[in-house]
């Protein structure tokens, strides 16, 4: 009778295996088609293509050159970003095993680009087996070691928490946290997205960039690919992959630019969305710039329009403007066919705080209360109960400091 031992002996000399060793690298199919090279660290060897995208050829990207420290807190939100060095900042983009994220997701492709003095340089760091992601980390951490931007497009949820736990994961040691980061995605929703479908790159890039990629790879088909040529040892079928990548990230730089020029006033015939570029003033301190923000333009709505004319007579009311900004709250109040409680408000506090002018207040109190209630009577879904109460507390102060001054005027008599 045959022994146990001599049974698993038998298996280990047949069994065939499926995991690559590292004599047999040299295998793959469509190395030279992807335009690979070969990259040696002290964790091991990677694959490593580089591709340079000329100005001459992408002259929206030359403008990059010219943005200012302000830009970049303007397209951020963010102060912070003034300190943006653009010689010293990376683009990121990752191809991954995975959309879902999770621990067992991995980045097998990292696209990375830089400026030069007249192209952008791309990296794409790529890993054809898992055995060589430590090297590809390693890689990537060398080229970044002078860099102290970085700009993503959904990046912050995404790409760099992914690329964080794999670095631990593999013992590569970078501090992901000294990096000044950018995502775009939160700017592109600020500033297009009444007018994009969804948040996705590729549809700001054909609304905002006027862009359409052809026989380009979706990205839910991205993971199956890279695992059918862990299978095949065929490279060639991801060279839409590599291209895929590539443009993501010449669309980041794009959408940079684009940015930049709604913040500039030049965004040409791209509409944006002025609350976001108002909201975005305010958040800085840039009141001023907040309130020409907020100019009326020709087609807006009537909503859109009370909208931005309440949000200018706030930003005037920060400038300590106040005789203008009472004009527009007196014209929202004055607007036939519409009631909003937001002027009514404004106008009150103004009349008692700083005018003192306690007659020009009731007035304003009870024309509101009387828009208030017939609302209410005419429409019963609308409940302005908050809102009267606040109008009761409000008349009853003053017409408090009211017996009060004529108090006084009677006892100096």
């Amino acid at each position: 009778m045959t022994s146990v031992i001599e049974k698993l002996r038998t298996l280990q000399q047949t069994a065939p295996s499926n995991r690559e060793q590292p004599a047999g690298r040299d295998g793959l199919v469509g190395i030279e088609a992807l335009g690979l090279e070969r990259r040696s660290t002290c964790a091991g060897d990677y694959w490593l293509r580089e591709k340079t995208f000329s100005f001459q050829d992408w002259p929206e990207l030359r403008a990059i050159l010219d943005l200012q420290p302000h830009d970049f807190a303007c397209i951020g939100k963010n102060r912070i970003l003034n300190q943006f060095n653009l010689l010293h900042t990376a683009w990121i983009d990752t191809e991954t095993t995975g959309l879902a994220g999770g621990a067992g997701t991995c980045a097998f492709l990292i696209g990375v680009a830089r400026l030069q003095q007249t192209s952008v340089l791309v990296r794409q760091f790529f890993m054809h087996d898992f055995f060589q992601e430590r090297a590809m980390l390693t890689g990537l951490v060398e080229w970044l070691e002078d860099v102290t931007g970085l700009m993503t497009y959904n990046g912050k949820t995404f790409d760099l928490p992914l690329l964080h736990n794999r670095c631990i994961l593999n013992r590569v040691s970078l501090d992901w946290n000294r990096f000044l980061h950018l995502d775009l995605l939160h700017t592109s929703r600020r500033l297009w997205r009444p007018f994009v479908p969804d948040g996705r790159l590729s549809s700001m890039e054909q609304v905002v960039l006027g862009f359409r990629r052809t026989s380009d790879v979706p990205g839910e088909r991205i993971p199956s690919l890279y695992f059918d040529s862990l299978q095949t040892r065929d490279l060639t079928p991801l060279k839409a992959v590599f291209q895929h990548n590539a443009l993501d990230l010449i669309s980041l730089l794009r959408l940079l630019v684009r940015a930049a020029q709604v913040f500039r006033r030049s965004g040409g015939a791209v509409p944006y969305h002025r609350m976001g570029v108002a909201r975005t003033y305010e958040h800085l301190g840039l009141y001023e710039q907040a309130s020409e923000a907020c100019e009326a333009e020709d087609g807006s709505s009537g909503a859109e329009h009370r909208q931005m004319q309440l949000r200018k007579a706030w930003n005037l009311k920060r400038l300590k403007r106040y005789q203008e900004a009472e004009q527009i709250w007196l014209s929202l109040l004055n607007t036939s066919g519409s009631f909003s409680t937001d002027p009514c408000l404004e106008l009150i506090k103004y009349y008692e705080h700083r005018c003192r002018d306690y007659s020009a207040a009731l007035s304003v109190i009870r024309r509101a209360r009387t828009h208030a209630e017939t609302l209410m009577e005419l429409q019963p879904e609308k409940n302005y109960l908050y809102f009267l109460h606040d109008l009761r507390k409000r008349e009853t102060r003053i017409l408090h400091k009211q017996a009060k001054i004529s108090s006084v005027a009677k006892e100096s008599l």
